[in-house]
């Protein structure tokens, strides 16, 4: 019967299998002495904090104040609040595009969404500004990486 891992050790796993894969590509991006094959490890990096890194969940309610549960990832939430993951995604994408996608009617909806907007939710999420400017950064350099390798990519040919 196989044995149930504890938290810690999935977490603990995480950071090492993550490290011995950045540390192998920065090694093979040093030994090749170009720029721009720094491009795949700064698309790793940015993945993992992203989606993998285990974290505290931090998506501040008005109810609640700051949530304290474990997560992976500064995009996810953590498994006791289902609201809180796409919480956080929203928060992000109303504070990219400066709130522009909300006030946005579709067009099938026509003129009735303007007339019957929703109640706002008291439990709204939002997350804190200096997860913000991390996953703002964390964006840029995933951007940058596939910039990096694209061009890396078509150098070689």
């Amino acid at each position: 019967m196989a044995r149930r891992v504890p938290e810690y050790e999935k977490r603990r796993n995480s950071i090492i299998g993550f490290l011995i894969v950045f540390v192998v590509l920065c090694t093979m991006a040093w030994d090749s002495g170009k720029l721009s094959y720094w491009g795949l490890p700064l698309m790793i990096l940015g993945a993992y904090e992203l989606l993998l890194v285990p974290t505290r969940c931090r998506a501040t309610t008005t109810r609640k104040g700051s949530c304290r549960n474990p997560c992976y990832g500064l995009l996810r939430g953590c498994r006791h609040q289902p609201s809180h993951g796409p919480g956080k995604r929203a928060d992000l994408l109303r504070t990219l595009t400066a709130g522009r996608s909300q006030a946005i009617p579709s067009p099938a909806d026509g003129t009735a969404a303007l007339k019957s907007q929703p109640i706002p939710d008291p439990d709204t999420v939002t997350v804190e500004p200096a997860q913000r400017l991390v996953i703002a950064f964390t964006i840029l350099g995933g951007i940058t990486g596939v910039v990096q390798t694209v061009l890396a990519a078509l150098s070689m040919h």
